[in-house]
C-alpha cells in the first residue's frame, strides 16, 4: 500500500522564499509542493494553518545527547560512569535517536573524542554493526556516518575538552584502520594543518575518497591552512571557538581564523548557542562568510536533555554544568568549553531571533534586522541546506534529467527525501522559539 500524505495550508519555507500552499508525500518522496497539490486517497492530512513547514535539520557534528555519547558509550546516572559494552551501546544509540528526531533532526553524523585506538575501533565497531542490523530490517535510521573529531589534533594549547594523551600524527594507515572498523561510516575527519606534509598527504588523500576533511582545535598559521585548503580541506570545525589560532601579526599571513574569512571554498561551523560565541560575532561571520558557507551544528554532548548532573568526566576531562545549565564548562580551564546542551531546533530559534534585530558589530558598524521571513530563510540554510551540501546530501549543483533525488536532504525540494519539521515560531523579532509539532522522517512521522 502506497503511504502518502498531505501536509495542507502551511508556509513552506523554500530556499529562495515562504509560500502558503501544500506539499504533498508519497512513499518518503516529496512530489509537489504549492497550492492545491491535492493526493487521491492520502492516508493522512496534516493541517498546518499557521504552521511552518521546514525542511528537516542537518547536525554534522554532536557527540551525543539523552545520555549516549559515540565516543563513551551510554552513560549511567546511578554510577555515573559510563557503559561501554554493544548491548548499552544500542540501547543508547536508539535512544539518542528518537531525542534528536523529536528535536527536529533528522540527518545526524556523531562525532568521536581523542581515544585510544583499541576503543575507537571498538565502538566504531558497534556502531556499524548497529547500522548493518537495521538496513537488513529494512529501517530507515537518520545516522548519516561519523566525524572523526579527536584524533589528528597536535598542540596540547588547543585541545579544549580533548584528551592531549590520544593526539596522533595524520597517518593514511592509521585511518584506513579506524575505516574498516567502522566500515566506511567515517565521512569527515578533522585533521589541523600544524602537521605540514603529513596533514596534507592524508587531506589529499581522504578527499580523494569522499572523505570530507575539516579543520578545528587548530593553531596553523595562515598559511599553512591554506595549503590544507589547495590539498581539499573545505570546513572550519567549531569556527571561533575557543581552540582556534588567531594572529593580527604578517608572519605566516595570520592564523588559521584569517584563512577561513579568507577562503571561499571553506563552510564556517559554528555553535549556535550564544556562548561558544557571542552572537555579535556570529552576525560578523554570517556577514563576511556569506549565507551559503554557513553551517550551523550543536557539538552537543551526553549531558543534553538529561537533568540532574553536576559534573562528568569524558576521556579523562573533568567537565560541569553551568549555573544556568545552558553550557558545559572544562573544570580548572578558564574560559574552556565542552561541546554543548544545544540542540538543533534551538539552534535554529537562536538564529532566528539574532537575525530578527538590529546589533552593533565589530569590524562592521552594524548589522540591520531582517524581516522575518528572510531571517527563516537564512536560518534553513544554516540548519539544513548548508550542512547537507557540505557532506555531500544536498541536491547536486547540476541537477541532470531524471536523477534520482531520492537519498538526498536539506531542502524542501520535489523528488528529495521527506525530511520535513512543522512547528509554530512564537515570539517576537529578537526573541523567537520554535515549537515543533511534527517531525517526519523520509516520509515517517515520527513526532
Amino acid at each position: 500500500m502506497d503511504n502518502k500524505i498531505i501536509i495542507k495550508n502551511g508556509k513552506i519555507v523554500l530556499f529562495d522564499r515562504v509560500v502558503t500552499g501544500d506539499l504533498k508525500i508519497a512513499n518518503g518522496i516529496i512530489t509537489a509542493i504549492g497550492k492545491g497539490a491535492h493526493h487521491d486517497n492520502a492516508n493522512l492530512e496534516i493541517d498546518a494553518s499557521g504552521k511552518y513547514v521546514l525542511p528537516g535539520f542537518v547536525d554534522i557534528h554532536t557527540h551525543g545527547i539523552n545520555g549516549f555519547d559515540l565516543t563513551n558509550g551510554l552513560f549511567c546516572q546511578d554510577s555515573s560512569s559510563f557503559l561501554t559494552d554493544e548491548e548499552n551501546f544500542v540501547k543508547g544509540i536508539q535512544a539518542a535517536i528518537q531525542k534528536y528526531l523529536s528535536r527536529g533532526t533528522t540527518r545526524i553524523f556523531l562525532a568521536t573524542v581523542s581515544a585510544s585506538e583499541k576503543h575507537l575501533k571498538k565502538v566504531l565497531g558497534f556502531l556499524a554493526n548497529y547500522l548493518k542490523s537495521q538496513k537488513s530490517l529494512n529501517i530507515d535510521t537518520p545516522v548519516s556516518g561519523v566525524l572523526l573529531e579527536g584524533t589528528f589534533i597536535k598542540n596540547k594549547q588547543f585541545a579544549g575538552a580533548q584528551n592531549a594523551d590520544y593526539f596522533r600524527e595524520p597517518s593514511i594507515d592509521f585511518f584506513d584502520r579506524l575505516q574498516a572498523a567502522a566500515n566506511g561510516h567515517i565521512k569527515s575527519v578533522n585533521i589541523v594543518p600544524e602537521y605540514d606534509a603529513a596533514a596534507y598527504e592524508l587531506i589529499k588523500y581522504l578527499t580523494a575518497h569522499n572523505v570530507v576533511c575539516g579543520a578545528g582545535h587548530t593553531g596553523a598559521t595562515a598559511d599553512q591552512y591554506t595549503q590544507a585548503v589547495e590539498n581539499g580541506l573545505r570546513i572550519a570545525i567549531h569556527f571561533l571557538n575557543g581552540p582556534t589560532g588567531s594572529s593580527t601579526k604578517p608572519f605566516g599571513h595570520g592564523g588559521a581564523i584569517q584563512a577561513v574569512l579568507r577562503s571561499p571554498e571553506v563552510f564556517a561551523e559554528l555553535i549556535m548557542d550564544g556562548y561558544h560565541v557571542d552572537p555579535i560575532y556570529l552576525r560578523e561571520v554570517f556577514q563576511r562568510k556569506g549565507l551559503p558557507r554557513v553551517i550551523a551544528i550543536t557539538d552537543s554532548m551526553f549531558v543534553t536533555g538529561l537533568e540532574n548532573i553536576e559534573t562528568f568526566i569524558v576521556s579523562g576531562v573533568l567537565g560541569r554544568v553551568s549555573d544556568n545549565r545552558q553550557y558545559l564548562e572544562v573544570v580548572g580551564a578558564e574560559n574552556a568549553l565542552f561541546g554543548s546542551v544545544l540542540t538543533m531546533d534551538v539552534a535554529f530559534s537562536n538564529i532566528v531571533s539574532w537575525l530578527t534585530q538590529d546589533m552593533a558589530g565589530i569590524w562592521h558598524p552594524y548589522h540591520s534586522a531582517l524581516p522575518l521571513h528572510e531571517a527563516l530563510i537564512q536560518a534553513t540554510w544554516m540548519c539544513s541546506r548548508n550542512p547537507a551540501k557540505a557532506l555531500h546530501i544536498m541536491r547536486p549543483e547540476y541537477q541532470h534529467i531524471g536523477q534520482d533525488l531520492s537519498q538526498f536532504t536539506g531542502s524542501l525540494d520535489v523528488g528529495k527525501s521527506a525530511d520535513i519539521v512543522i512547528g509554530a515560531l512564537n515570539g517576537e523579532p529578537g526573541n523567537y522559539a520554535l515549537e515543533i509539532d511534527n517531525v517526519i522522517f523520509k516520509g515517517n512521522i515520527v513526532q
